[in-house]
């Protein structure tokens, strides 16, 4: 018998463009250009940068630009009042309440350790692996897969 070519491999979906706020920008070394530092990555929304932690990965680069893309939803990337600089009232953006709705009823509960920290830190690894391993999500959470392939660019 001649020998048969292995099957084609199943594609599976990744993003490709995730609006964040204008000019949203990344810097290296833990600190905003206005001055504020942590000792984490983190997304500050006053100067619209994805502050990182020198020597960071790329899959946690897309994880902050995804806390930016929380600030985009929220408003477009408008500035925020400073008691809203944690992003809380994504949860009440369209995008925020169809992404709890959605992870609400998922099966195996948190997929990660660090999205059970909060709904924003969830919605972040789950965009993040989007972008960046789209396999792993699918893999790990087909329910958050199914979201961000309905809801992400």
């Amino acid at each position: 018998a001649p020998p048969s070519d292995p099957p084609a491999p199943t594609p599976v979906l990744g993003g490709t463009y995730l609006p964040v706020p204008d000019g949203t920008t990344v810097v290296w070394g833990g600190c905003a250009s206005d001055g504020e530092c942590h000792e984490y990555n983190f997304y500050w929304a006053p100067t619209h940068e994805v502050v990182m932690q020198n020597g960071e990965g790329e899959h946690k680069v897309q994880h902050e630009q995804c806390h930016a893309h929380q600030h985009w939803s929220i408003n477009g990337g408008a500035p925020l009042d400073p008691s809203d600089y944690d992003l809380e009232s994504w949860y009440a953006s369209a995008e925020g309440q169809s992404f709890s709705a959605a992870v609400a009823s998922a099966s195996g509960g948190w997929p990660w350790t660090q999205s059970a920290v909060s709904g924003l830190e969830d919605f972040a690894w789950t965009c993040g692996y989007w972008y960046f391993d789209p396999a792993y999500l699918l893999q790990m959470s087909p329910e958050r897969y199914d979201w961000a392939a309905a809801h992400l660019p």
